[in-house]
């Protein structure tokens, strides 16, 4: 059992009572051999090293609460120069892998340097009959730099994936790729407008629609940021773009790839997409205003999108028992989200023979 969330901070997360017991929780009713974590705003020198924190640092020097919520966990970092991003990986004690890597190496059979990726988007971890990658993709943002940036991105992982599937492939190992990968590939995998028509600033969707929490489109998330580019490929909310999502199909083709959440639950046929407050859909939810009287003068309240995502090579998926993403309500005040504007998606394998098994269940 694998799981990956994008916690938002996690000292953040570990000093809330509140946050930390429920993540306490998570962690003991959804047992997680493996849990990722992404944008946990870490700098190294956070760590007091002069590079990626080893583990005796990290539990001694940052995780604080160690003793509490995340008893049990061996953990170790990918931190970047800066704060806002970073990762981590925790592992059950007595279970670490075979290797782990900070940064997407070009020759797999080599052993992992001391490398990290400059912002700590990047953990790879090998075990038995498994090559686990998680990544926190960047934002796409809204200038020319941004654009090109994500752009490259998404063009090295999607090159790297396929050559990690022909190297797994002839090792009898299969891939996953788990994380906060910031694109919902399909209209059905953002929420329909649904908006307070109190708070209607940009909204594309008719009136009525609106006033009656329907509509036929994703029409406010699609309509946003309108001249982005020329050729309106980074037009729409970030993470829905056209060139966004053509650089997620890409992905799965080159690297033969799954997405184990849709495989397990399907789209519904034709639209609106589902109810984000009836089912579990969306990992992420816009947070609530801070006027207690009224949340929904807040821009995303009520807005949600399933950006964050677990893909498994095609060979694997008969033993994907479950994928699902923990959270609920109308945003991310609501249950599963432990504090942060994103859910957890856990990925459950059954165990079975290399290469189709896993070594986590």
């Amino acid at each position: 059992r694998a799981a990956a969330w994008n916690c938002c901070g996690l000292e953040k997360r570990l000093q809330s009572q509140r946050d930390s017991s429920a993540l306490g929780d998570f962690l003991a009713t959804r047992r997680p051999d493996l849990l990722f974590l992404s944008e946990v705003k870490m700098a190294r020198e956070r760590g007091d090293v002069s590079h990626c924190p080893k583990e005796e640092g990290d539990r001694r020097r940052i995780l604080r609460a160690e003793s509490t919520c995340l008893a049990g966990y061996e953990c170790t970092f990918a931190l970047g120069l800066k704060r806002a991003a970073g990762s981590a990986v925790l592992w059950r004690d007595g279970s670490a892998p075979r290797r782990l890597w900070r940064y997407l190496p070009d020759d797999l059979d080599a052993p992992p340097s001391d490398a990290c990726d400059e912002d700590g988007r990047v953990l790879l971890t090998e075990w038995p009959s498994l090559l686990l990658l998680h990544t926190y993709s960047p934002n796409v943002g809204q200038t020319p730099e941004s654009y090109r940036r994500r752009t490259n991105w998404d063009a090295r992982v999607a090159e790297w994936a396929e050559h990690a599937a022909s190297w797994a492939s002839a090792r009898g190992l299969a891939v996953v790729y788990m994380g906060d990968l910031n694109c919902a590939p399909q209209h059905e995998d953002v929420t329909w407008c649904r908006c307070n028509p109190k708070n209607r600033r940009g909204c594309a969707c008719p009136l009525d629609a609106c006033a009656q929490g329907s509509g036929a489109t994703a029409g406010w998330m699609l309509a946003q940021h309108p001249s982005a580019t020329d050729d309106g490929g980074f037009t729409g909310q970030n993470g829905v773009s056209p060139n966004e999502r053509r650089g997620f199909a890409e992905l799965l083709r080159r690297g033969g790839l799954v997405d184990a959440f849709r495989h397990h639950h399907p789209a519904p046929a034709g639209c609106p997409p589902p109810d984000p407050f009836a089912d579990d859909t969306f990992s992420y939810r816009g947070w609530p205003g801070n006027d207690e009287r009224d949340p929904a003068f807040a821009k995303y309240y009520r807005r949600g999108m399933r950006i964050d995502h677990a893909l498994v090579s095609a060979a694997l998926l008969p033993r994907v028992v479950a994928c699902n993403i923990l959270g609920a309500g109308e945003s991310c005040a609501g249950a599963g989200f432990m504090g942060s504007d994103h859910a957890p998606i856990v990925l459950c394998l059954a165990r079975g023979t290399s290469p189709r098994a896993a070594d986590i269940s």
